[in-house]
């Protein structure tokens, strides 16, 4: 939604909006645009002139839900879905959608950034840091948006994506996500499917071609294919070989049996060598950039928040955060830190926010979760308690860590002393979570640049 508040203000609108229980970085993100918001939900405030109300999937129906949405429902303004205004907002572009269960946010974001001589329009559901928005309109042609299967609204079941007027996609992977909405791995898979029938013939369609799911649906598409991969023994279009991780990690860009160019990154980890190697299938297959631009452009590309960023440079044990909506975003995060730390010992700070962590029918999603991960700190503190037989309690979901997840737990509480004492020199934090840790994590940062034994000059 801040996206779209910032997309629709480039183009003229003014805009302002409401979300209760919003944090950083987004506050953070629309303040620095100018952009008003309101903490809470009422009647007030609605603007009486306002032309269009954009309502998200999350704001409630009923009065008693929301009185704002309900008030606006019953003086009929006009109301649209965020994909909604996509789709009108994309009608005459040439649109790159990037979509899968992870990796989107880092994909869409290494595009906009490689194509910027372009003056792309984007849209991405995380804040680039090489860039001070996550939205813009652009002079250019090409649109680049990423591509989210969440049903567009509380009245249309329809995924988001859908609605974007796809040209060209990149799926990074099918793994089973958003348990609560896709019953089972047919369900996943079939907005995905939906997406690629959508296409023109002459889009391009690309797909991670390690991804075990894809790897079934693949026999099954009546289209051209490109196949990305992050290994060197593989029949993908598109792989790199001689990785040498570092601060600055690098590796040979190949495509079929040549090697195309040596890639410098300093992003952590072999699933953003992935990303980059699905970002290269799209553009480069397309020449919509020479080879030397997309090296210096990945040189350059310094990540993006809340995907493995460091979150301060003044002590000299690093906390890196990571986005934990879903198990593929933890596993990867983990074996990234593992990979590029491997000498240190690693503390898992992880909250279950999204709703999947809490459904039994995603429990056994906990196996060997945090295996390479020395201890876990799991809080559980801000979870709204649920009479659902369905939904695991904070206790659960502990235990289930305990037993299955591959790795020790402690429940982390707001008093961070325990935690804050148990650090020592040689070790890494890595925190997980799509919530906000209740504002934990920039008091953990505070303690930890506060120990005199810690401070790292820079």
């Amino acid at each position: 939604m801040s996206g779209v508040a910032q997309l629709l203000k480039t183009k003229g609108w003014k805009v302002s909006g409401s979300d209760e229980g919003a944090y950083p970085p987004i506050t953070t993100y629309l303040e620095k645009h100018d952009i008003p918001y309101a903490k809470t939900y009422t009647k007030d405030n609605v603007p009486k002139d306002a032309d269009l109300i954009v309502v998200g999937k999350h704001a409630g129906l009923t009065k008693e839900e929301n009185e704002e949405v309900a008030f606006v429902h019953e003086h009929n303004y006009h109301t649209q879905s965020f994909p909604d205004v996509l789709h009108d907002l994309t009608k005459q572009t040439h649109n790159i959608i990037c979509a899968g269960s992870y990796g989107k946010s880092t994909c869409a974001s290494i595009l906009s950034w490689c194509l910027t001589e372009k003056d792309p329009s984007f849209f991405i559901g995380a804040l680039p840091r090489n860039f001070d928005t996550n939205a813009q309109s652009g002079t250019g042609n090409l649109f680049i948006l990423e591509g989210d299967e969440y049903p567009a609204s509380n009245t249309d079941p329809r995924s988001k994506f859908l609605f974007y007027n796809a040209k060209d996609v990149l799926i990074t992977s099918l793994e089973h996500d958003h348990v609560n909405v896709f019953k089972t791995q047919h369900d996943y898979n079939k907005p995905f499917l939906e997406l690629i029938a959508s296409m023109p013939n002459n889009g391009m369609l690309v797909l991670c071609g390690d991804d075990p799911e894809i790897k079934n649906v693949l026999p099954t598409l009546r289209r051209d294919v490109y196949t990305y991969s992050a290994n060197e023994h593989t029949a993908c279009d598109w792989y790199v070989k001689n990785i040498v991780y570092g601060e600055e990690t690098t590796f040979d860009l190949c495509r079929k049996d040549i090697a195309i160019i040596p890639i410098t990154t300093s992003l952590l980890g072999k699933h953003n060598i992935e990303n980059i190697a699905g970002v290269a299938a799209l553009i480069l297959e397309q020449e919509l950039i020479t080879p030397k631009v997309f090296q210096e452009k990945i040189r350059t590309f310094t990540g993006v928040e809340r995907r493995l960023d460091k979150k301060t440079n003044r002590s000299a044990i690093p906390l890196y955060e990571g986005f934990g909506s879903s198990a593929g975003k933890v596993r990867s995060a983990i074996a990234a830190m593992k990979t590029h730390f491997k000498d240190k010992r690693l503390l898992v700070l992880f909250e279950p926010y999204s709703f999947s962590w809490r459904r039994k029918d995603y429990a056994h999603s906990y196996k060997d979760l945090f295996a390479g991960a020395d201890t876990v700190y799991v809080y559980t503190d801000g979870l709204s308690e649920s009479d659902d037989a369905e939904v695991l309690s904070g206790n659960d979901i502990i235990s289930l860590i305990k037993k299955e997840g591959g790795s020790g737990s402690e429940r982390l509480r707001k008093d961070l002393d325990p935690l804050l004492q148990e650090i020592s020199d040689g070790d890494v934090l890595l925190s997980l979570s799509s919530g906000s840790f209740d504002g934990l994590l920039p008091k953990i940062v505070e303690g930890l640049e506060k120990r005199p034994d810690q401070i790292e000059q820079t």
